[in-house]
């Protein structure tokens, strides 16, 4: 028995973390969401979760995704990390060629580029 693979939603929008929640959840992913960098870091602290997949806006408060990416790739430097933000055009220098998706987003968009990184091919 495989076990679903698991992705930590991080966006400090409620609508946003539940409608990919559901829509993950629905192509067979395990889900955990926070509401921010501390947040997710509290709940990965407790939990234990086996993560395959960082979904993480890129402007959140006490955290933003950018940082907050950076501590989980200390723990695991293959993690992939999908950036969604409204206004991707001013953090692409940030985050360099990084895999992002503008907000909004689809469905469809959403589960194609994750499905892209969480891929063994991807890697």
């Amino acid at each position: 028995m495989t076990t679903a693979p698991e992705i930590l939603v991080v966006d400090d929008d409620p609508a946003i973390c539940n409608l990919a929640r559901a829509a993950l959840e629905s192509a067979g992913y395990r889900v955990w969401t926070a509401q921010n960098g501390l947040d997710a870091l509290q709940q990965l602290s407790e939990c234990h979760p086996n993560i395959r997949l960082l979904l993480t806006d890129i402007s959140m408060p006490f955290m933003n995704g950018i940082a907050l990416a950076e501590v989980l790739r200390r723990r695991n430097p293959e993690l992939p990390v999908l950036y969604v933000s409204g206004s991707l055009d001013k953090v692409r220098s940030l985050i360099g060629a990084s895999v992002t998706l503008p907000k909004p987003f689809t469905v469809g968009q959403l589960l194609e580029r994750v499905e892209i990184l969480i891929s063994p091919r991807a890697h």
